[in-house]
């Protein structure tokens, strides 16, 4: 340092107060900043670990990448330093700790860099979106990230550390090694300096100009029909800024004091002694932002992303329900229940962990409709069985694949008795049981889907009177169809291409040609695609229509009484319920948006209120509520009327549970692990 000074001799330099103040950043940096990325990527790892679609899109890939790699960064600094200053030194701990330390740095940046390169590509190229985009790909490329950040730091093993008596700077290199340490640091500072901070500014300049030209382009669009894609559109803008700007407070200082430390000042300039100290300074108070870059993830994640605010305050609402008895249904439970406007309050009942989908069906044969539900937590379908006047027993559970989605039930054998259909999203899987009778199942038969099935209908899709499955794959963007070959079992899956991450499937007849079609909700690109059925149970390409943000669920049905068949999405990003009327031949004018609940999951259309048009009912994850739009005529709807129900509720379906002929409410409580039943009055 002494060189860049104008008169190296006034240098005093256990006395400057700036040497003092970067003593004190630096004891901040080794003491304190590794409790604050401990705590804060923990958190990020259990709220991304504890919501289903953060867990599994290709972007939690990179933050659990990051998380664990910015927390090692500060932890092998901390413990370095302790190495460094105690009595019981290890010479061996230096080289060890070193690499370490930067292949944890490598890793981090690097994965910075690859979270811009995809993002940027995905905005330049969104035709090919499925190309750049999906959990396989990410996994792939944060793995090959961390090979070769191992791979480049393990030079850093075989510098030999300076361990003789007269060595009084611990975790120095032997005096012939200098030059090569000097060498290894250019190749570190380029590694996570120099060359990855250009690539995140400009990729992410240029995908923030790329996503401005859009909006501006499609303005009077938007203007006149769907604002919702507006909304995510200036969200992504808005989140993109925030990683740009943090991302170069960080590291664009520190990057230049970095400069001038290595290469000096330009055109001979020199310091005085009073611009050294501020030098000094200024150096120490980069070094401290830049390692600030390890433990403020979480705190970024919460101020820019809607999506993580919430898993984080639902995450927190699921502890404080673990405090509370959900016990099953009750006498005293019963006790309370009373009529509010159309529906009674809730009646609730456990089932396994996690619930997402109900289905309701007559599954013993005694004219009881039961309740099936697929637990994505504990790996099974739960099957209350109807005790009658619109109760339920205790569930009888079944195991299935890893991580069970979505549930169907209708009988895929000619047996008279339904069959249970899930889909397994862990182990990419539809799994069928068999009715063995008497409200009993065989164990599943399991055939092979696309990545991370989500929803399934079971409909006969090739008129050779056999029910077919129809499964939507959220990472692999398809629908794949597997035909009925007799007997309730099923031919290898086809695949048709759909939109980005679809997520709900209706199959219904929405052309008049006798032959059900495909409707498919594309969360990720904000669209509803139509597959019209070509025959013999193949399928023409999609054609899609723009609806609200994160469409997750979709129902088709006449709600408009001109006998063609309308559809109702579920936007979840938007929290709107968007009604896509007929136009005829299977085409559909522009969504209708009507406001509902927070995070809207799931949608049915029944006529609830016995007046012969179909009413939109919604389960709203993020209020824990129930609503229900009541259909005004001509297809429009009313403002929605809620009732509670359990913490988060994932799906809803309505059947008539108790035989009075009024359309009952069961839905299922994701985080309070029940099931709701609300009965019509």
């Amino acid at each position: 340092m002494n060189r860049f000074l104008c008169d190296p001799h006034d240098l005093m330099l256990n006395n400057m107060t700036a040497f003092k103040f970067s003593q004190k950043l630096s004891n901040i940096s080794i003491y304190v900043l590794p409790i604050l990325a401990l705590v804060g990527n923990s958190l990020t790892l259990l709220v991304v670990f504890n919501n289903i679609q953060l867990n599994h899109s290709s972007f939690s890939v990179y933050i659990k990448s990051m998380a664990i790699s910015d927390t090692l960064v500060l932890l092998f600094k901390f413990i370095s330093y302790q190495n460094k200053e105690s009595k019981y030194y290890f010479s061996s701990m230096c080289t060890i700790l070193i690499f370490c330390g930067e292949a944890s740095v490598l890793l981090s940046i690097w994965t910075i860099v690859a979270i811009t390169i995809e993002r940027t590509l995905v905005v330049l190229f969104p035709l090919h979106i499925k190309k750049f985009v999906s959990v396989y790909r990410a996994r792939v490329l944060t793995t090959i990230i961390a090979i070769l950040t191992i791979i480049v730091s393990a030079r850093l093993l075989i510098i030999p550390i300076d361990t003789s008596v007269k060595q009084t700077k611990r975790c120095h290199p032997q005096l012939n090694w200098h030059s090569y340490r000097q060498l290894n640091m250019t190749i570190t500072q380029f590694g996570y300096i120099y060359i990855p901070l250009p690539i995140v500014i400009i990729g992410n300049l240029l995908t923030i100009c790329t996503v401005k030209k859009a909006v501006i382009q499609r303005h009077d669009l938007l203007t006149h029909g769907n604002r919702s894609t507006q909304s995510n559109e200036n969200q992504l803008m808005l989140m993109l800024l925030m990683v740009t700007l943090m991302f170069i407070v960080y590291f664009v200082p520190f990057t230049l004091t970095n400069i001038i430390s290595r290469w000096g000042l330009p055109f001979n300039i020199c310091f005085t002694t009073k611009a050294f100290e501020i030098y000094i300074i200024l150096r120490a108070l980069c070094e401290f932002l830049k390692d600030l870059n390890f433990c403020t993830n979480f705190i970024i994640y919460c101020i820019s992303g809607r999506r993580f605010r919430h898993a984080f305050y639902s995450l927190h609402k699921c502890n404080t329900q673990q405090s509370i008895n959900t016990s099953q249904y009750s006498e005293t439970n019963k006790d309370r229940i009373v009529c509010n406007n159309t529906f009674h309050g809730q009646a609730t009942y456990s089932v396994g962990t996690k619930p997402l989908a109900v289905a309701i069906a007559d599954v013993n044969s005694d004219n009881k409709p039961d309740i099936v539900v697929a637990n994505y937590g504990s790996g099974t379908v739960s099957i209350p069985l109807n005790a009658g006047n619109g109760t339920f027993n205790t569930q009888t559970t079944y195991p299935v694949g890893t991580n069970p989605y979505s549930v169907a039930v209708v009988d895929v054998n000619n047996d008279n008795k339904p069959d249970i259909i899930v889909t397994n999203f862990g182990s990419s899987s539809v799994g069928v049981l068999l009715n063995a009778g008497s409200g009993t199942f065989s164990p599943p038969t399991n055939y092979t889907v696309g990545g991370n099935p989500l929803s399934v209908v079971v409909v006969d899709v090739n008129s050779d009177t056999l029910p077919d499955i129809i499964v939507v794959n959220l990472a692999s963007g398809t629908v794949s169809i597997l035909l009925n070959a007799g007997n309730g079992t099923f031919s290898a899956q086809t695949k048709y291409p759909v939109g980005i991450e679809p997520r709900s499937v209706a199959v219904v007849d929405v052309n008049n040609d006798n032959k059900p079609d495909i409707i498919v909700g594309n969360s990720g690109s904000n669209a509803v695609g139509v597959l019209l059925n070509a025959g013999n149970g193949t399928f023409n390409a999609q054609t899609t229509y723009l609806v609200g943000t994160n469409p997750y669920s979709v129902a088709v049905v006449d709600v408009n009484s001109d006998n063609k068949l309308d559809i109702i999405v579920a936007n979840e990003g938007s929290n709107t319920v968007g009604v896509l009327l007929s136009t005829g031949s299977g085409t559909f004018n522009a969504p209708t948006n009507y406001s509902v609940g927070t995070n809207p999951y799931s949608v049915a259309v029944v006529d609830v209120n016995s007046d012969n048009k179909p009413d939109i009912v919604v389960a709203n994850y993020g209020s824990s509520n129930v609503g229900f739009l009541l259909n005004a005529g001509m297809g429009t709807f009313n403002t929605q009327t809620t009732y509670t129900v359990g913490t988060n509720p994932w799906s809803v379906a309505v059947f008539d549970v108790n035989s009075d002929n009024k359309p009952d409410i069961i839905v299922a409580n994701f985080v309070s692990s029940t099931v709701s039943v609300l009965l019509h009055c």
